[in-house]
């Protein structure tokens, strides 16, 4: 497995540089917080993933372009790029979703993986991908004031009308 290589993005024009990033070997074998690994998949096995260390509590974010990408809303957790390794990264297809941010997706299956923000360090990563068990919890739902009018957000975790 290799992890990805940090790809910053300055404009549109940047999309096919993130179709065809680069791996790089992972940097996190040795370092300390790394025994905790979690192991993941798209739905037809081409694009396997592994993180090593702590993952971020789930973020749920209810904005229009995550409902329309899954059908229902985003929940991810994230990672600093050298804690991913990934396997089959050329099965992972890139969308330009707004002037921030890409999407990384199975160019085969079409499970949505990958959320990343341009000049991030961190790379977000779809928690229904993750195997089970993950040990994860919804920590807080972002931008609740675009939600679906078909459901109700449960439970105590934080809410917020915008991203936080």
């Amino acid at each position: 497995m290799e992890a990805f290589r940090n790809v910053k993005l300055t404009g549109p024009g940047q999309l096919d540089k993130l179709a065809r990033f680069s791996f790089a070997r992972c940097a996190c074998q040795g370092k300390k917080d790394m025994s905790e690994v979690h192991t993941g998949h798209c739905l037809c096995g081409a694009v396997r993933f592994r993180t090593s260390g702590p993952l971020r509590a789930v973020t749920a974010c209810h904005c229009s372009q995550c409902r329309r990408q899954t059908g229902h809303f985003y929940a991810a957790t994230n990672v600093t790029d050298d804690r991913l390794e990934v396997e089959g990264g050329e099965s992972v297809t890139w969308y330009r979703a707004s002037e921030a941010a890409s999407r990384g997706f199975c160019r085969i299956c079409g499970s949505a993986l990958f959320w990343k923000g341009d000049g991030s360090d961190n790379i977000s990563i779809m928690v229904g991908s993750f195997d089970l068990p993950t040990g994860l919890a919804i920590g807080k739902h972002i931008f609740c004031a675009d939600k679906g009018d078909y459901y109700e957000i449960e439970g105590d975790a934080p809410r917020y009308d915008a991203a936080r």
